[in-house]
C-alpha cells in the first residue's frame, strides 16, 4: 500500500464519475479501519497530536462542530500540533505539554516531517537513500513508543495516517520526489500499529490521493493540498473531516427522520425526533417537532469539497416526509420562518431539511460553528506559543517567568535581525506576537473555556413549530 495505483475509469460522462467516486471513498472508508465505531463519553477531553497540519488546521473544528451539533456532550478537543514538529518532539513535551491536560482520548498524526523531505530527489545519492532508512526506522521506533506511553496513561488512541505530498510538475514550490511514496509507508506502518493494538485508524493518505488523482485528470493544475505540496487548505481539511468522521461514526448517521401520515395524523416513522399535536384543517397541516441533534451546517464549509464526498448524504440526513396530502402545493413554515414552496410528491417522497440552510435549526448550528471556529482561533494563538517555547527557545521554560520569557524572546530578535537567516522576517514576527500574548495565555485559556460551555449550551436542540398551508 507504500504506492496508491488509482482505479481506471472508462467514461467521459463526469457525472458517471463522480458516481463512481463516492463508490471508491466507500470503499475507502471500510478499508484501513477498525471494524467498530469509537464511543466518546460525556466528559471526554481529546487532544489532537501533530505537527503544524494540526496546529493550524481545522480539521479536528469539523469533529468539534460535529459532535456538538450530533450529541450535545460536555466534550473537550484541545489541540496539540507543533509546526515542524515529529515523532521524538513529541515526546520531549509529552509530560508537560499533553499529559499535564490529563486527556482521555489521543488523535495522533505525524510523519510529513518524520520523512525528512529534503532527502527526496528524482536520483538520490547513496547518502540520502540510507538517510531516508533511518528517518522511517525512527519513526517507526518512535511512534510505537508514543502509542505504548498513551496506553500506560491509560488514553484512549485513534491512529491517523499522514496526509499526501503534492508532487505534481505545475507547481512553482520546490518537488521532492518520493516523499508521497514515503508517507504511503508511513501510512500503512500506521494501520500495522491499528491492527497490532486494536486501535481505530483514519486513512488520509488513501482519500487524499483517491481524490487528487481523479481531478488532475480533468485539471492538471488541481490540487487537494496546497501550493506548498504540504499543508491541506479548506478543500483538504474538509475532506480530512469527512474521512474522521466517516470512520468513528458507524451508527446514527441520520440527524433526524419523520414521516407522518396526514389523513391518520399520526408519526408513522420517528428517528431520533419526537413529533407532538399533529393537527389537520382545511387541508393544512401542523405538527411540533423536537430533534435530538442539529444538522451539519455544511454551508460553512468547502463548497467544492461537497462535490467530492458525501458528507450530506452519509452523515447528515434531516428527512421530513409527508403522507395522504391532497395532490396540489404547500408553503411550508418552520416557526415563522418559510422555508419554500413544495409541491405534495417532494414532501411524500421526503423533503431534505439539512439542505435548506434557513431552517431555524440550520441557523442554530451554524451558531453553534461560529463558536466552534473561534475555539480553533484562540487555541492556535496558544499553540503559536508553544512553538516558540519549543522550536525556537529549545529550552526548558517551566520555571520562568513571564518577563523572562519575553526578555528571551526579545533576545532572540535581536539575534535574528543580525544575522543572514533567510526567514527571519517572519520568526521576528513569530517572536514579536509572543511577547504580545504570553501574558494572556490564562485569560485567553478562560475565554476557550467560557466559549465551549456556550457552545454546547447552543447546541441544545428545541421544538419547532411546522405548518404546511395548502396554496389554493
Amino acid at each position: 500500500m507504500g504506492e496508491f495505483h488509482m482505479i481506471p475509469i472508462k467514461t467521459n460522462n463526469y457525472n458517471h464519475m463522480k458516481k463512481a467516486l463516492v463508490l471508491i471513498i466507500a470503499i475507502l472508508c471500510l478499508c484501513g479501519t477498525h471494524a467498530s465505531a469509537f464511543q466518546f463519553n460525556k466528559n471526554d477531553k481529546i487532544v489532537f497530536i501533530g505537527n503544524s497540519i494540526t496546529h493550524g488546521g481545522s480539521y479536528h473544528a469539523i469533529l468539534r462542530t460535529f459532535l456538538a451539533t450530533r450529541y450535545q456532550k460536555n466534550i473537550r478537543i484541545l489541540n496539540k500540533g507543533i509546526a515542524g514538529d515529529v515523532v521524538t518532539g513529541v515526546l520531549n513535551r509529552f509530560d508537560k505539554d499533553i499529559l499535564s491536560d490529563k486527556p482521555t482520548v489521543a488523535f495522533v498524526m505525524l510523519g510529513m516531517n518524520d520523512v525528512k523531505r529534503t532527502l527526496y530527489s528524482e536520483k538520490p545519492t547513496d547518502y540520502d537513500i540510507n538517510a531516508q532508512k533511518e528517518a522511517y526506522a525512527l519513526y517507526k521506533e518512535k511512534t510505537e513508543e508514543l502509542i505504548g506511553k498513551l496506553i500506560d496513561n491509560n488514553i484512549r488512541i485513534i491512529l491517523l495516517t499522514p496526509t499526501m505530498f503534492e508532487e505534481s510538475p505545475v507547481l512553482k514550490r520546490e518537488n521532492y520526489i518520493g516523499v508521497n511514496s514515503a508517507l504511503g509507508k508511513c501510512a500503512d506502518f500506521i494501520q500495522t500499529m491499528g491492527n497490532k493494538y486494536d486501535l481505530v485508524v483514519v486513512n488520509f493518505h488513501s482519500i487524499m490521493n483517491s481524490l487528487n488523482q481523479q481531478e488532475q485528470a480533468r485539471d492538471s493544475t488541481f490540487t487537494i493540498v496546497g501550493q506548498d505540496r504540504v499543508h491541506p487548505g479548506d478543500l483538504g481539511h474538509f475532506v480530512m473531516g469527512y474521512q474522521l468522521i466517516k470512520t468513528i461514526q458507524k451508527q446514527d448517521t441520520l440527524v433526524a427522520e419523520l414521516s407522518i401520515d396526514a389523513k391518520r395524523r399520526k408519526a408513522t416513522k420517528a428517528v431520533n425526533c419526537n413529533a407532538r399535536k399533529i393537527r389537520t384543517k382545511n387541508g393544512n397541516l401542523s405538527f411540533d417537532l423536537l430533534e435530538n441533534s442539529l444538522p451539519f451546517p455544511l454551508s460553512e464549509f468547502d463548497k467544492k469539497g461537497q462535490q467530492f464526498v458525501p458528507f450530506s448524504d452519509e452523515l447528515n440526513q434531516e428527512i421530513l416526509s409527508i403522507t395522504s396530502l391532497q395532490p396540489r402545493k404547500y408553503n411550508v413554515f418552520i416557526d415563522t420562518t418559510e422555508i419554500g414552496t413544495f409541491d405534495s410528491n417532494t414532501l411524500e417522497n421526503g423533503l431534505r431539511l439539512d439542505e435548506i440552510s434557513q431552517t431555524p435549526q440550520y441557523m442554530q448550528a451554524i451558531k453553534v460553528n461560529h463558536l466552534s471556529n473561534e475555539i480553533k482561533n484562540l487555541q492556535a494563538q496558544i499553540r503559536n506559543l508553544r512553538y516558540v517555547e519549543y522550536h525556537r527557545f529549545k529550552i526548558d521554560v517551566s520555571s520562568f517567568s513571564i518577563e523572562k520569557l519575553m526578555a528571551l524572546a526579545e533576545q532572540k530578535i535581536v539575534e535574528l535581525e543580525n544575522s543572514n537567516f533567510p526567514y527571519k522576517d517572519y520568526f521576528v514576527l513569530t517572536l514579536n506576537n509572543y511577547i504580545k500574548n504570553i501574558g494572556n495565555e490564562i485569560q485567553t485559556k478562560h475565554l476557550i473555556e467560557n466559549m465551549r460551555t456556550e457552545m454546547f449550551k447552543l447546541s441544545k436542540p428545541v421544538s419547532h413549530h411546522y405548518r404546511l398551508e395548502l396554496i389554493n
